[in-house]
């Protein structure tokens, strides 16, 4: 059988990279901020989702976008007339559903997509914080793609990002800009615990992609950081550095994708159930980092965290 050839594309940038996660913790600032910066090329829209549904043959986001198009197709809708449900949508839109459905072994529909706006930058990549829950065989893929591959993965506090997940459900089946109480976060929580292998649980068991991600990947291709020390600290220079790039100053202050108005506390019921299910992430991060967990972890880790406040700026 002749090997398959990938496109020639994702050898030309020095330097090709993978953000994977984690889901609410600063991925689309981080997109944003790439974006702006002269050595690096991503794509118009962040979260691609092309080796998710590789693997799985399933995607939310995919098929979420997919039915944007089909209603907006079957409505012929103009912007405005018909209401934001049938607005047009982005025009990559298109491009990217055609580009998971169709199987294609050499990336080429990917890399149409992956370089479409690629002027000879050195590095080029895309975040997509779903490929956290990528097997082994799908990392090795990617890291195969070029000879100097990386992979992004941002933590948060495993209970900062499920209260803050919590939220952006429970946004999306109502009004986006109402303040939500206590107990309605604490039930969405209750509601996610009681589903077995629920995927927010999933998202916050750090462990698992460390170890999917290291049976693949070289250490040294590997950039683990963390959502405190970013957005608190005001750091973005480590990323630079991972990846080989100037250091250029971030707008810390322009939120992305931030739920407004925000909740700036959360209660000790809703710590004590998310600690129940992801305590041992806690543990198990502790001994893999030590020193280099940031403070807001060890509050929880410790139990001394009271009524903890919420990590806000960026979501």
């Amino acid at each position: 059988m002749a090997e398959i050839k990938v496109d020639d594309r994702f050898a030309k940038p020095t330097t090709l990279f993978f953000g994977i996660g984690a889901q609410k913790a600063g991925t689309s600032w981080l997109h944003a901020y790439l974006d702006q910066h002269p050595d690096v090329s991503v794509p118009q829209g962040k979260e691609m989702h092309y080796w998710s549904y590789l693997e799985t043959g399933y995607s939310f986001h995919h098929n979420r976008q997919k039915d944007r198009l089909e209603k907006f197709n079957t409505a012929k809708g103009v912007l405005g007339d018909l209401g934001k449900g049938n607005a047009k949508p982005p025009p990559f839109f298109a491009d990217y559903v055609e580009m998971r459905e169709k199987k294609d072994p050499s990336h080429t529909l990917y890399a149409n997509n992956l370089f479409d706006g690629y002027t000879d930058q050195q590095v080029v990549g895309e975040i997509t914080p779903d490929y956290s829950r990528l097997s082994s065989e799908i990392f090795a893929q990617m890291a195969a793609l070029n000879t100097d591959t990386k992979f992004i993965f941002v933590m948060r506090d495993p209970i900062e990002r499920l209260h803050s997940a919590m939220r952006m459900r429970l946004r999306a089946q109502g009004n986006p800009s109402r303040k939500l109480g206590q107990d309605e976060i604490l039930d969405a929580l209750k509601e996610v615990v009681s589903t077995p292998n629920a995927a927010p649980l999933r998202r916050s068991r750090y462990d698992q992609t460390l170890a999917n991600l290291e049976a693949s990947v070289a250490a040294e291709k590997i950039g683990y950081f963390f959502y405190e020390d970013i957005f608190e600290k005001r750091n973005v220079n480590d990323v630079c550095d991972f990846l080989g790039i100037a250091h250029r100053p971030g707008d810390f202050d322009t939120q992305v994708n931030a739920g407004a108005p925000k909740e700036t506390e959360f209660d000790p019921a809703f710590r004590a159930l998310a600690l129940a299910h992801v305590g041992k992430v806690y543990d198990l991060m502790q001994a893999r980092f030590g020193d280099r967990l940031p403070r807001a972890w060890k509050m929880h880790f410790d139990g001394d965290s009271g009524l903890a406040k919420v990590a806000e700026k960026v979501e």
